[in-house]
């Protein structure tokens, strides 16, 4: 998982809660009943958090749209180079490496002679 991909998901969270915190405060204060005693209607309110919204939606899709799949396709060719880089330099040890929980481990020496004795 890259940076690119966790800033698509937390972003709209971030916009979410912080539209939700505003909003208790606004109302915890009586803030939104004054405004609205004072001829403020909620359609005026809640325009500006939806136009910032509509930006923000705008701005997401174009980063999904141009810089995740090139950030994926960066972080998939850095995790083979890693792997290849890791079989290669281990190759050459006698050793085979065992695959576990997405992890590459290799077999200790103690490990090897017990299973060659057995």
């Amino acid at each position: 998982m890259n940076l690119a991909w966790m800033l698509v998901l937390a972003v709209p969270m971030a916009v979410l809660v912080a539209t939700l915190m505003a909003f208790g405060n606004l109302s915890s204060g009586n803030e939104i009943t004054a405004m609205r005693a004072s001829g403020v209607s909620l359609y005026r309110m809640i325009t500006p958090v939806f136009l910032i919204s509509i930006v923000i939606c705008y701005l997401l899709i174009l980063f999904n749209n141009r810089v995740l799949p090139d950030a994926n396709h960066r972080a998939k060719m850095l995790l083979t180079d890693i792997y290849r880089k890791n079989r290669r330099s281990h190759s050459c040890q006698g050793s085979s490496p065992i695959l576990a929980k997405s992890r590459v481990q290799y077999p200790r020496p103690e490990d090897i002679r017990e299973h060659q004795r057995s």
